[in-house]
């Protein structure tokens, strides 16, 4: 696998990598937050060359009381506990606090019928977010870069995500920031290197079982081979994307208090006949708007898809009584002049519909 091209050496300024990668990230994070400075934060830290020189840009912009590692050891390989131990290293050698919490994700996956994949974030969220509580942080931070973008991007895409999907990573969702997506692996691991800290090399990303490994090996080479800039260009698609989503939510706010109703916390009705009126465009992003917003008994549902809700519009507009209930977890169904979006689990474990999937 070839490794991701180093940044280009410094210009006729004279600047130094660190200085001009400390440039760019105060910029990208006087964008997400004003005074950020003021702030305090909760950093990822899986002690990679990307987390690591986010601990180095953010250590170099703010006191070390502002700033507290966190690590969650998933106890996937055996690895893991060396792992923790060099992160307590690291962040000593920083003058950083870190906190190191322990999970067993490959349980917690089977238990929720999760790919590992999945569970693995899923807690390492949850843990943060609890971390950032329990220091009174104002943010949390990721090292997610312009590779892991470009990644999420074609994965999303190839998974019928539909044009949201473009978006990839957002740089701010709520409390949670990621200020390096304008930044390359290669860049970053330059800057983790001069540093002269050893980071953790995770061996699993060598594993082709993975998608997001697999992309990564084979599918990335040939596509900067048609254009070297590839995470670049993605980037501006996802900004684009970015920005239209947001116009987009301004758009359902109009449209949800005419035409949607919240009757339960898991159960919304939608007037079908004013819903019919709308053009294409703006049913599928209602309808969409609506699954996202069912969220399940006590669990988090897959994402509908974009076939997925393509389904649920035909069956809409096809004038059918009988209910469907969908792969991600949600149940259409008419009633009246309406139509009804829940869990599937509210009207009773149904098949899914044949040819109605996503």
């Amino acid at each position: 696998m070839k490794e991701a091209a180093k940044s280009p050496p410094p210009d006729g300024g004279g600047e130094t990598l660190k200085e001009r990668l400390s440039g760019r990230f105060q910029r990208s994070m006087e964008r997400l937050v004003a005074g950020f400075r003021e702030k305090s934060y909760i950093l990822a830290f899986s002690g990679g060359s990307d987390s690591l020189a986010l601990a180095l840009l953010l250590s170099g912009e703010l006191p070390a009381e502002r700033i507290v590692l966190f690590h969650l050891d998933h106890s996937l390989r055996e690895e893991s506990a060396a792992e923790a131990e060099k992160v307590r290293s690291i962040a000593e050698k920083l003058s950083l606090r870190v906190v190191v919490e322990k999970a067993d994700v490959f349980s917690l996956s089977r238990k929720r019928g999760k790919g590992v994949e999945e569970a693995g974030r899923a807690a390492r969220y949850l843990a943060l977010e609890r971390v950032r509580e329990r220091f009174n942080a104002d943010y949390i931070l990721t090292a997610h870069q312009a590779e892991d973008l470009t990644e999420t991007v074609l994965l999303k895409l190839v998974k019928g995500m539909g044009p949201g999907g473009l978006v990839g990573i957002p740089p701010k969702k709520g409390r949670l920031l990621r200020p390096l997506l304008g930044f390359t692996k290669g860049e970053l691991r330059e800057l983790a290197e001069e540093s002269g800290l050893e980071h953790v090399e995770d061996s699993s990303n060598g594993d082709l079982r993975h998608p997001r490994n697999a992309l990564r090996a084979r599918v990335l080479p040939l596509l900067r081979e048609l254009n070297p800039a590839l995470e670049r260009a993605v980037g501006r698609a996802s900004q684009i994307a970015l920005a239209e989503e947001e116009l987009w939510e301004e758009r359902l706010d109009e449209l949800f208090p005419a035409l949607a109703e919240k009757r339960a916390p898991d159960l919304y009705a939608l007037k079908t006949e004013g819903f019919l009126k709308l053009r294409a465009a703006e049913q599928r992003r209602l309808l969409g708007g609506l699954f996202r917003r069912v969220k399940g008994r006590g669990r988090p549902l897959e994402p509908p898809g974009l076939s997925g809700v393509e389904a649920a519009l035909e069956f809409i507009r096809s004038g059918r009584k009988k209910g469907l209930d969908f792969p991600s977890g949600r149940r259409v169904e008419r009633r009246g002049g309406e139509v009804l979006i829940s869990p599937a689990s509210r009207f009773g474990n149904q098949p899914p519909a044949t040819g109605f999937g996503n």
